[in-house]
């Protein structure tokens, strides 16, 4: 062969040879600095409400959360006229009725105040039956009576609260009444199956009445009420202290010269005790929500007021896991009118973080909160619209699923070095959020987050690769702004089989000249 001929190929083929892009050269189409992190609001909104018990009148007392994740909540339903009965209910995660459950007589009044699951996975309610019995109720965990028991004295009764005890058995409280002196606070321990272990009554000249009971670390009680007999005014806020015998070790009286009240205690983590209730005595208004901290011997430790103008009181107070408080009550001083649900958020001082309320213009009333397994809050209280409902309202951001496992690529599944070739995907999202996309190369090179794009939407990122090979392609979502993942998609093999091109002056030259082809090919060994 010519030799110039030959090194004129040789030159041409060089000249031919593209130039490689850089391994991982890729375009994105969309880029988003995307800030994998949620913090929730301080101030929560509603994530769901419910209400229970249509058509019929209904109110709400007390609400657990469950070992499940759902929630079991007690009070009264009306079924007909006066005919009043205990109401049990039991939720999934969302307030959704898994079942529900009446417990009563006809033509009287029975009333559930308090319900907790119990260790072996049912749950006992503590209420007043027939408007004069403390009333305990046993069910499994389907709310199926197992057994009752009813404590009586001479005249009207009723409790108020009831925990289970680590010993299996039940301690509760409630108002006692004698026949024909005034009522007593009256506690009662019984086993595991009801019965009565001892009682302790707490009295004096005048009217004592007990609303809250917990088991301490010491394996004694706290209990939290209010007296006319003792303290500094009409009515005075009281706690007492039991030992694991019921016997009493300590009384402390709060408040001024008007009336004041305990309604809600916990122990908190310090070992002292924290309450609630109102007082008439102190603070902005008629009666204000009254938040007491005191130290395990009943000491004030310090004391709040929350409130306007008019009437507001706090039914309930737990410890929140920051070491500050959240308290359920009713206030006529904010809201829509009327009465409304009133909630306060306090610093571990009782400083208000922040407050809200929640109800129309009518009568609504919160009597429970419990702060969840996800950190916010479970109420329940009463609903007025055309008349009372049993309410249950969750705060907190709405439950989030990741994103659905993405469509398999599609895009050229074969192609050469050095060129860039687009690739598309599309998901859904089962929140309707936002989605990103990561593409896998199949390299070790990856997109990226890619985005946002709508749910449903295509989501695309181009690559060029720069050797050939096979690759298996493959691309997953994340929601926004939660930032939760899919699976990875099945992959799309792409191959990309040379790494050699012929440019344009090359290939005209070859056409001009057809019979140097086979030569060509034969040098080159293609």
């Amino acid at each position: 062969m010519n030799k110039k001929i030959v090194g004129i190929l040789v030159c041409a083929l060089f000249i031919a040879l593209p130039v490689v892009s850089i391994a991982g050269n890729i375009k994105i189409e969309k880029i988003n600095n995307y800030k994998n992190n949620f913090e929730p609001l301080s101030q929560p909104p509603i994530q769901w409400e419910k209400t229970y018990g249509y058509p019929n009148t209904g109110f709400g007392h007390f609400v657990q959360q469950t070992s499940d994740g759902g929630y079991i909540a007690t009070g009264v339903i009306y079924i007909s006229g006066v005919d009043a009965e205990v109401f049990l209910v039991k939720t999934d995660a969302n307030g959704n009725t898994v079942w529900s459950q009446t417990y009563g007589g006809s033509s009287v009044f029975d009333c559930g105040y308090c319900v907790q699951q119990t260790t072996d996975g049912g749950y006992i309610i503590a209420g007043s039956y027939h408007g004069y019995g403390l009333w305990l109720i046993k069910t499994d965990s389907n709310g199926n009576q197992q057994w009752n028991q009813i404590f009586s004295g001479p005249t009207l009764d009723t409790a108020y609260c009831v925990q289970q005890t680590t010993d299996g058995g039940y301690v509760i409280v409630g108002g006692y009444t004698y026949a024909p002196g005034p009522p007593d606070m009256w506690i009662i321990k019984t086993d595991s199956n009801g019965n009565q272990q001892w009682d302790t009554k707490v009295g004096g000249p005048s009217a004592e009445y007990g609303h809250c009971i917990r088991q301490t670390t010491d394996g004694g009680y706290i209990v939290v009420g209010y007296t006319d007999s003792y303290g500094a005014g009409l009515e005075d806020a009281e706690l007492v202290k039991l030992d694991s015998a019921g016997t009493i070790v300590w009384i402390q009286y709060y408040g001024g010269n008007l009336n004041d009240r305990g309604n809600s205690v916990r122990q908190t983590s310090d070992g002292g005790y924290i309450f609630t209730g109102f007082t008439n005595s102190f603070g902005a208004g008629q009666a204000d929500v009254y938040l007491v901290k005191t130290d395990s011997l009943g000491n004030v430790v310090w004391s709040q007021t929350y409130g306007g103008a008019n009437d507001d009181e706090g039914n309930s107070v737990r410890q929140t896991t920051d070491g500050g408080y959240i308290i359920a009550g009713n206030t006529q001083s904010y809201g829509s009118g009327g009465v409304d649900i009133y909630l306060i958020k306090t610093d571990s001082t009782g400083t208000k973080l922040w407050d809200d309320t929640y109800g129309g213009t009518g009568i609504e009333d919160g009597q429970c909160v419990q702060q969840t397994s996800d950190g916010y809050y479970i109420i329940a209280g009463t609903k007025f619209t055309t008349y009372n409902e049993f309410w249950l309202i969750k705060l907190g951001v709405a439950s989030n699923q990741p994103p659905n496992k993405p469509a398999k690529p599609s895009g050229p599944p074969r192609g050469n070095v050095g060129t860039t070739y687009i690739y598309s995907t599309s998901t859904t999202d089962p929140d309707t959020d936002n989605v990103y996309y990561w593409f896998d190369w199949g390299d070790g090179n990856n997109s990226g987050w890619v985005g946002p794009y709508a749910s449903g939407a295509l989501g695309n990122a181009s690559y060029t690769w720069a050797s050939k090979g096979t690759y298996n392609i493959k691309v997953k979502a994340k929601d926004d702004p939660y930032g939760q993942e899919s699976a990875f998609s099945d992959p799309l093999t792409v191959t990309i089989p040379r790494n050699k091109h012929i440019n344009g002056f090359l290939f005209r030259f070859l056409q001009n000249n057809p019979s140097i082809l086979p030569i060509l090919r034969y040098i080159l060994s293609i």
